[in-house]
Parts: structure tokens; sequence; C-alpha cells
């Protein structure tokens, strides 16, 4: 599903919903039972996109588009949510330069906004120095805002959002549009300008080799998702030792590896299902070549996750 300009689209797939995501390219994992729901509200106003979302616990991993960059705000966030191995919270901004890796994870429903510019624009508009991860290939970090600015920028965020929900003609207005425009870089010039990095992205900064293992783990479990069954096997595959790999997953996604590899076979067995020929896949054989040997448990895990068995998209064989 596309998302289109100006426009809201609501999800009950996750696979959608990372698909759909402007800018980023991203494999989403649910993190809690069915159903799955997430809402996006895009403006494009010229050059910037202003992106709000809402999703039930999601995990993701993925990257941004080379030519532009990013600013994500937490909004009426209650737990933590994590960025690239950082904890961010309200107060905070997350900053990520063009192309840069991006991973995280939200424990509970989430509300957050992100705004989107070309990295070609990034120093006329914003006024960002030549240091900052903005302007940086592959650069991010989370940095805390003045408590004015902040709250200036969300609730400024939030209006714009309302007014895109209950009165989406608004911004059909060239003026309405312009006039938002002008407002967002305003406050995000405002914004930037009282940023510092947290206590809490000092810490996390120092994991040795987080995000290269969490791409090793994701590049191993697409090659042979069937073996990766166990945080051994994963540990001998990429040549990392177990406490390296639980650190590097627990700080990333605030989960226990076992869960995360768990979780990603049975969203990589879902994805395999729905790719499948319905008429020749066989249940058995697909849980198999994702490490579930107890096809009933399978199922039930299946639609536990999914809302639904496996069955309806394909079917067992018969002798």
């Amino acid at each position: 599903m596309k998302l289109p300009s100006s426009r809201q689209a609501v999800f009950g797939d996750f696979e959608e919903f990372a698909a759909s995501v402007p800018g980023i390219s991203i494999v989403a994992t649910p993190l809690a039972p069915a159903p799955f729901s997430a809402r996006l509200t895009l403006l494009k106003l010229r050059e910037l996109e202003l992106i709000v979302g809402h999703s039930t616990p999601l995990m993701f991993t993925g990257g941004l588009n080379t030519g532009s960059a990013r600013i994500v705000l937490p909004l009426e966030q209650t737990e933590t949510f994590r960025l690239n191995g950082l904890v961010v919270r309200p107060g905070d901004v997350a900053v990520f330069g063009p192309g840069a890796g991006c991973d995280g994870t939200w424990p509970t429903n989430a509300n957050w906004a992100s705004l989107v510019l070309p990295a070609a624009t990034l120093p006329p508009l914003l006024e960002v120095p030549p240091h900052s991860p903005l302007r940086r290939v592959g650069a991010h970090s989370v940095l805390r805002a003045s408590q004015e600015t902040w709250a200036e920028v969300a609730s400024l965020v939030t209006a714009a959002y309302q007014v895109a929900v209950e009165e989406p003609q608004v911004f059909m207005v060239a003026e309405a549009q312009c006039g938002l425009r002008a407002d967002l870089l305003d406050a995000l010039r405002g914004l930037l300008a009282t940023t510092h990095q947290t206590g809490a992205a000092k810490a996390h900064t120092t994991v040795p080799g987080r995000q290269r293992i969490i791409r090793a783990v994701e590049d191993n479990l697409r090659a042979d998702p069937g073996r990766a069954q166990s945080t051994k096997d994963v540990c001998t595959a990429i040549g990392v030792t177990p406490s390296r790999l639980r650190v590097a997953i627990e700080t990333s996604f605030g989960v226990e590896p076992e869960h995360y590899l768990r979780l990603r076979r049975l969203a990589m067995a879902r994805t395999a299902f729905r790719m499948a020929d319905r008429h020749s896949t066989v249940v058995e054989q697909v849980a198999a070549e994702h490490g579930f040997r107890d096809v009933d448990s399978f199922v039930q895990e299946y639609r536990k996750g999914f809302g639904d068995a496996p069955l309806p998209i394909a079917v067992r064989r018969t002798e």
C-alpha cells in the first residue's frame, strides 16, 4: 500500500505498515499478540515531510534513504522507546544523517513524529553546523532539548496532525501549507539550537559493534532461519560471544536474544506463507525451514501472534 501525500493510512498488517513509512526501508516484527494496528499521517510541505505515526508494540531493523535526514520525536510515550540502542523519551530528539542505519523498538502503543528533509537542503533551511549528525552520512544520536522548545515543537506537530485528521481540506490550501512549513522550520531551528547529547546516549554509544552485530544476526536469519534456533547457533555463525550478542540485542530491542530470534523466525515464516503458492506449500515444511519442529505448537504461536492460522494461506499435504 502506498501512502499518498497529505493523507492518512490505517494498517492491520505490520509488513504493509513497514513498507509504507516514507524515506526508510525496514523490516518489522510485532512485539505483542494480535491484533496489530498502526496509522500513518503524512503532510508534504514542499521539501519537508511531516509524518505522525501510531502503532501497537513493534520492533524493526533497516536504514534511511541516502538522500535525506530525519528528526524523530516521541509523543505521549510512557515507556522506554529505543532507536539504534539509545533511549528516547519525551524531551529527547533522535536525529539521523543520510543513509543511517535504523533499528529500534517500542514496547507499548506508541505515538511519534518524524520530520524528513533532503540532505542538500539542511544547511540553508535549518542552519545546522557541519559536525551535526544530521549532516554526516550514517550518523545518528539522541539529543536532549530544552523543555520549552521541545514542548513547542511537539505542540505544533500535534496541532497539525489534529487538523489533518479532522479537517484535511485545510492543507489543500497553499497558504496553509506554506504557513505550517515556515512554523515547523522555525521551531526546528530553535529546537536544534538548544540540544545536547543525553547521558543515556553517551552511555549506550560505548556498546562495541552493536549495529554490526544486529545486521549480522538479521543476515544470518535471512540466509537460513532454520539454523538460527538458539543463541549458540547464531553466535557460531556470526563469530561473536554469547555475552556480546545478548548485550547488542537487549540494548537494541529490550528483549532477550532467544525471544528476539523466535519472534523474527515466526515473522519470517509468515512472509514465506504470504509469498508461497497456496496449493503446493506445506505447513510442516515452512515450519521446519524456520526452525519450528512441533507443527501444532507452531500453529498456536502463529495464531496468537498474527490472529489467524497459516492454514488458510497454505495447506497440509495428505498422503
